[in-house]
């Protein structure tokens, strides 16, 4: 309970790049979440521009900070298999919510408060991969100290 309270109304954001998936392009982007106020949904978008054929967007989560991990939620498609958005993507990649019931991976079966304090600890990072990058073209760590639209 102690950590839903520190976690209720706060906001993350993710800024993306391919130098932090280790990849050379022109591919940018941003994600943010915000906590519902009774702390059962996170809301998110992600906002891409001058990548092509992006074919599943992810939370991932690591044992420690700017680690390599699993996927743990979906945001682009907003669950499997991968669909291919062919062509160039300017803009909403992905919005909606999450919910406890949307966790996979290391995180399935379990709550969304497990989740929200990974991002505050810093252990999950926003990737988004593409044909041409399967591992990821562009990522970027959740910070817990975000803002933007809500």
């Amino acid at each position: 309970r102690r950590q839903r309270q520190m976690c209720i109304r706060d906001s993350y954001r993710a800024v993306l790049d391919g130098e932090a998936a280790g990849v050379t392009t022109r591919a940018r982007g941003q994600a943010w979440f915000q906590v519902s106020l009774d702390g059962t949904i996170l809301y998110y978008r992600l906002i891409v521009s001058n990548i092509e054929d992006v074919t599943m967007a992810h939370i991932h989560l690591a044992e420690e900070p700017g680690g390599d991990g699993p996927p743990v939620v979906w945001l682009y498609p907003d669950a499997p298999p991968a669909v291919t958005w062919e062509g160039r993507v300017n803009g909403v990649l992905g919005w909606g919510t999450i919910e406890t019931d949307e966790l996979v991976g290391p995180l399935a079966g379990m709550t969304l408060d497990d989740l929200l304090a990974a991002m505050h600890e810093g252990r999950t990072y926003v990737n988004v991969h593409t044909e041409a990058h399967p591992g990821g073209e562009i990522r970027g760590a959740v910070d817990p100290r975000g803002s933007g639209p809500h």
